[in-house]
């Protein structure tokens, strides 16, 4: 940064309380090569780390204005000091310069969620423009925005990783082969419509595959979504293992060779946001395929007046993940009341708005009727597919005591 932005960003720290607050944790003095900017910055880290409680900042500005040149300088920096002070206090905030030149000095991460609480929550005038400006700058390389010619993109997808199956084949063949890598997918059904049944289903299927899996958990515990797995993987009836629970040793030897393919993340017990599955996610290499249960559990970071607008910004989020990790990401919604017993069930039944099925691009309805309840059946709708086409039907067999879900065709 130049000399004069290092003293518009210290004022901008000193102008705005609500700025100074939000950001101050995001900025460490090696945004400065002026020695005596970065000194001025660390007094003001340092008042923000200790003493912001006890001392009001209007007390601080004095101190800073009144105090600062008496504090051991030599009488040759005198002079400098005093005028860095004046015209830190006395500059006006220039916001295309602004954005100039920030953008490369904070790092990506931790900027994204400044931005979201910046738009929500703070009253910071020009300085929320400015962060909005940021992230765009951050997100994008010159390099990224070249378009991919077509003839000489070819060997890339010659490497794809191939769809991963679900194990229910008339699925498979309803969805083009699969669960394909970049996918934003989301099932939709009533409460106790067998959402999470689905997607651990889903979750076992890849790891017989060979596949890594992060299933993150929002409802359930960690220690119930394990006996559920521990049912699923030794075909095995879910109460045995919460009636006993030694019964999950005797699955060592049988699950051993799946070592290091599964992984749970529980959540809750606690809020989640999609900058901490990001996280996660950055922090374990080679994930194929991430579950989320569910979305309406989920936080996006940002601070809507309807929950579900927050709902829809964290399922646009994770659609964005999908793509840059370049893996599937599955999660489910619920259904409205008036889908109960419905023989086909739409997008417009999707609780809180039709939303979160615009934003995946692809959606599997759970429809059954109080007939098909009693008879353990359920039938899946492709109710959206980007990669083909929506309308199929389904028709599968349940086993909840063995957290089970077959195609009807092949039991």
């Amino acid at each position: 940064m130049t000399a004069q932005f290092e003293k518009l960003l210290l004022a901008g720290l000193l102008k705005d309380e609500k700025f100074l607050k939000e950001t101050i944790g995001f900025i460490d003095d090696e945004a400065f090569s002026n020695l005596y900017n970065k000194y001025f910055f660390n007094i003001i880290k340092s008042y923000y780390g200790k003493n912001h409680k006890t001392m009001p900042f209007e007390v601080f500005k004095f101190y800073i204005q009144k105090t600062l040149p008496t504090q051991g300088f030599e009488d040759e920096e005198l002079p400098i000091i005093i005028e860095l002070i004046a015209d830190i206090f006395s500059l006006e905030l220039d916001n295309s310069f602004i954005m100039s030149e920030l953008g490369p000095q904070i790092k990506k991460n931790k900027l994204q969620k400044i931005l979201e609480d910046a738009q929500y929550d703070l009253d910071i005038g020009d300085i929320s423009g400015l962060l909005e400006d940021i992230t765009n700058i951050n997100k994008y390389d010159p390099e990224d925005e070249k378009p991919l010619e077509y003839t000489s993109s070819l060997h890339l997808r010659s490497t794809r990783n191939k769809p991963i199956k679900t194990h229910i084949d008339s699925l498979d063949t309803e969805i083009s082969g699969g669960i394909a890598p970049g996918e934003f997918g989301l099932i939709s059904a009533q409460t106790g419509g067998c959402k999470s049944t689905i997607l651990l289903n889903f979750a076992y299927a890849a790891v017989r595959q060979s596949k890594k899996v992060l299933f993150l958990t929002l409802e359930d515990s960690q220690d119930t979504v394990f006996m559920r797995f521990d049912s699923l993987f030794s075909n095995t009836k879910f109460r045995n293992f919460r009636e006993d629970p030694t019964k999950s040793l005797e699955l060592k030897n049988k699950v051993e060779k799946h070592k290091g393919l599964l992984f749970v993340k529980d959540y809750s017990s606690g809020t989640c946001g999609v900058d901490k599955i990001r996280s996660v996610l950055s922090s374990m290499p080679d994930v194929d395929m991430l579950i989320v249960d569910y979305l309406d559990e989920l936080g996006s970071g940002t601070k809507r007046g309807d929950r579900w607008q927050e709902v829809e910004d964290a399922a646009r989020q994770l659609k964005a993940l999908a793509s840059d990790f370049k893996i599937p990401i599955w999660t489910a919604t619920q259904t409205s009341s008036g889908s109960y017993g419905k023989e086909y069930v739409g997008l417009q039944h999707i609780y809180g708005g039709k939303g979160k099925a615009h934003i995946s691009h692809i959606v599997l309805t759970v429809v059954q009727t109080e007939e098909e309840l009693k008879e353990n059946k359920l039938r899946i709708l492709v109710s959206k597919q980007k990669a083909g086409p929506k309308g199929g039907e389904i028709k599968c067999c349940v086993d909840l005591s063995k957290v089970r879900i077959f195609d009807a065709k092949t039991t």
